[in-house]
């Protein structure tokens, strides 16, 4: 395991671990603050997993040149391209939008594994109530006003849906490409 494949791992451990610390707060804390705080860190999860994916991908991408896009790659590294009034190239960064962002992620990072893919359903009820998490996430980390810090009890039971179908489905997905790997060998 490289060094940064090293890191990567502590990263998502981290990250896996405060989202899980904080929801087994939620069980037995109620308070809007303790709400608050799993909404976050279960985010900054599906956000840093989605990196690791990425990295992995891209990891992988390098001993697979031409099975990647340009386009892909671009993504992946999450740059977009342009050139100055003197005609020079250069890259930015490209803000890439959560929900689709962890989509393209899990599809480049399980197009790799054979017999396993993504199916979630884009119009189906859960990937609904994750996009609608997502958007309490926004509404409590860029507030307007104090009534948008608040956590109704409807939105706190279908965070905890939330977290569990993801849970569930990221570690399903994970489980069967180790399990498709294993018998590829």
């Amino acid at each position: 395991m490289s060094r940064k494949s090293g890191n990567l791992g502590k990263l998502i451990g981290v990250l896996g671990q405060d989202a899980d610390d904080h929801y087994k707060l939620l069980l037995s804390d109620d308070r809007q603050l303790v709400r608050r705080s799993v909404i976050r860190s279960f985010f900054a999860y599906v956000e840093g997993l989605t990196y690791v994916l990425k990295q992995a991908t891209l990891e992988y991408s390098h001993k697979r040149p031409g099975e990647y896009t340009t386009a892909e790659l671009a993504l992946l590294n999450e740059e977009t391209y342009g050139f100055n009034n003197k005609g020079e190239s250069f890259a930015r960064r490209k803000f890439l939008p959560t929900a689709e962002n962890f989509l393209f992620a899990m599809h480049t990072f399980l197009r790799r594994i054979p017999n396993v893919h993504l199916d979630v359903q884009i119009g189906g009820p859960e990937w609904q109530e994750f996009c609608k998490a997502l958007q309490i996430r926004h509404r409590i980390v860029h507030p307007k006003a104090a009534s948008d810090m608040e956590i109704s009890d409807a939105e706190k039971e279908s965070i905890i849906k939330v977290i569990g179908w993801f849970s569930h489905m990221v570690v399903s997905k994970l489980f069967d490409s180790v399990q498709s790997l294993i018998k590829v060998k």
